[in-house]
């Protein structure tokens, strides 16, 4: 399976999605972009 090579801004927009809906579960949202939890504190 080929790595995924995510840009400056959907890495930002996956982050600010955690901001702008408090009531979704960080793993909600790397599960809904395909990205592991680690991977998204990483990016933080």
């Amino acid at each position: 399976m080929p790595r995924r090579i995510y840009t400056s801004e959907k890495k930002y927009n996956i982050i600010m999605e955690s901001f702008q809906n408090p009531n979704i579960t960080i793993a909600e949202i790397c599960r809904n972009h395909g990205i592991a939890g680690a991977l998204f504190y990483k990016w933080k």
